[in-house]
């Protein structure tokens, strides 16, 4: 006698594969609050360590110890490093890294591809087709170029700094897929962007774990395992897939895959403007920050820039000392997770007594404010730990309005 069991080996695979897709998407959401756990702190921390190795610099500048002034290039290094892992794993967590608009992504790719060509080896050889007249898709240039940047690396170690990477971008339609990140099928039809190298190829094993956040196969101190847990922040944030088709000893291909909008305007990025560093002529500045070594390198630093800076680390004080004199300061300047009053509570209190006062919002990290909602209220927004160049830079053009 015979028993057809297709349906029971189907519902066994369904069970194994919906199993697996819970695993991944609480794998993701614990290292989400995680993140946004130590990010605050941290990035306080950075911005002190950042901001005194340059000030250290500066004045250092001019004199004879050239070595001396190295440890604090190192220092400042170092710092920039961790800076940008922070912002990797609050990209993860998020899955996003800004205010998405509608984006044609052969032109991102054409812009980014003067970047790639300059930053990887002239051994390895580009291969670039973009079909015309393609569906726009919700993105920014910067999560764009996340994306493609750390998969062109990955490419560039893989292929040991030789051979060939091949970019492609075109219309497709997936029929009963597997996404490579969260392990849901997948169909229908997608912008595709195709990333392809000749190199050493991936084992199966490794596909299956690759989108973990810290999972790399790299040396210490050359991968921190974030690059990839990133891309699939983004992508899945804007309701995407990947697939990833390796062959070991042949080469890897990367398919990217975003719906397609088709009901919005256009928006290309604009390359950033060059940083002025502009001085303070003695204007009287506020700065209220909880974190008392970071209101002592804020002083320090906007005074060296010719700035008057008072500081505090009690917003309760900073309030009754504003209301004692509300014309005496120009700008303020004021962290938002603070004990006893946030950032905007405080913005609130000011504003009802002096309602178009300067004010630049700066965090280590905030769930519950973005620059987004920050614009909203009509602040200046400043994630720590910022360039002092962008900073200064943004205080004269307030001060200047």
């Amino acid at each position: 006698m015979c028993y057809d069991i297709t349906d029971k080996i189907k519902t066994k695979g369904d069970k194994a594969r919906l199993q697996t897709e819970l695993q991944v998407a609480r794998k993701m959401e614990a290292l989400g609050h995680l993140t946004g756990g130590i990010a605050h702190d941290f990035n306080n921390l950075l911005a002190i360590i950042l901001g005194y190795s340059n000030i250290a610099q500066q004045d250092s500048d001019g004199d004879d110890r050239a070595e001396l002034l190295q440890y604090f290039e190192n220092i400042s290094h170092a710092g920039e490093r961790a800076k940008n892992l922070v912002d990797q794993m609050l990209t993860f967590s998020r899955g996003d890294t800004g205010e998405s608009t509608s984006v044609e992504l052969g032109a991102l790719i054409k812009s980014d591809l003067k970047i790639l060509t300059a930053a990887l080896p002239s051994s390895i050889i580009f291969d670039t087709q973009i079909e015309s007249n393609l569906p726009s898709v919700q993105l920014t240039h910067t999560q764009f170029s996340q994306i493609l940047m750390n998969i062109t690396i990955n490419a560039r170690d893989a292929m040991s700094g030789q051979g060939t990477l091949s970019i492609k971008l075109a219309l497709s339609m997936i029929t009963n897929n597997f996404c490579s990140a969260c392990h849901k099928i997948i169909s229908g039809n997608w912008v595709e962007l195709s990333i392809s190298d000749t190199g050493t190829g991936i084992n199966p094993t490794i596909i299956e774990r690759m989108f973990e956040p810290f999972f790399t196969t790299k040396v210490v101190g050359k991968g921190s395992g974030m690059g990839l847990s990133v891309i699939y922040g983004i992508v899945h944030n804007k309701q995407g897939h990947i697939i990833v088709n390796s062959e070991e000893g042949v080469g890897t291909t990367f398919r990217i895959l975003f719906p397609a909008d088709n009901n919005k305007e256009i928006v290309v990025a604009e390359e950033p403007n060059i940083l002025i560093k502009p001085q303070g002529k003695g204007v009287e500045i506020l700065v209220i920050d909880d974190e008392v070594d970071y209101g002592d390198f804020m002083k320090k630093l906007l005074d060296q820039n010719g700035y008057n800076t008072f500081t505090t680390n009690d917003p309760i004080s900073a309030l009754q000392l504003f209301k004692s004199d509300p014309d005496r300061f120009k700008i303020i300047i004021t962290d938002q997770t603070m004990p006893e009053m946030t950032g905007v509570e405080l913005i609130d209190n000011i504003r009802e007594i002096r309602p178009n006062i300067p004010i630049i919002l700066c965090t280590g990290y905030s769930e519950h404010l973005s620059k987004e909602d920050a614009e909203k209220i009509k602040v200046s927004y400043l994630s720590k730990p910022a360039r002092i160049e962008t900073l200064l830079s943004k205080m004269d053009k307030l001060l200047k309005m």
